[in-house]
Formats: structure tokens, C-alpha cells, sequence
């Protein structure tokens, strides 16, 4: 999946609006894990933007794909 300069750019702005939300929620509500909620940021938005089948007018849709994302803590 090859993107142009412009996509790229949008994602880029988008990675930054959502950096921005991160902070004003954490904030807001006094806790969080600013770390861990800002490091997957290119991540997520790129694949819900480029990648997911979601429909965010549909959310019950029976076709969208469904992704699990999980930062648990194992102890040893």
C-alpha cells in the first residue's frame, strides 16, 4: 500500500489532532498513561483511516473489522 505525498501529509495532521485530544482528555480527568497512549498514535490512526473496514455513520455493521489492542502487564 503506497501512499502519496498529500495522504501522508493528512495522516500526519490527523496523528497531531489526535495527540492533541489525548492530552486535553487526560487532563481533564486528572489520570492517564501519557506514554503509552501517545506511542501508538501513528499506528491506530493509520490503520482505522487506511486499513480497518469501519463505518463510523454504521458502528453495528456486521462486516467491519474488529481490532483488540491490549498493553497488559505480566508479572514473572
Amino acid at each position: 500500500m503506497s501512499l502519496t505525498a498529500e495522504q501522508i501529509e493528512e495522516l500526519e495532521r490527523l496523528c497531531i489532532e489526535t495527540r492533541k485530544w489525548i492530552v486535553k482528555m487526560i487532563a481533564s480527568s486528572g489520570t492517564g498513561h501519557v506514554g503509552g497512549s501517545l506511542s501508538c498514535v501513528e499506528i491506530l490512526v493509520t490503520l482505522y483511516l487506511r486499513q480497518l473496514r469501519v463505518d463510523p455513520e454504521n458502528p453495528r455493521w456486521h462486516e467491519r473489522d474488529r481490532m483488540l489492542l491490549s498493553k497488559r502487564k505480566f508479572r514473572f
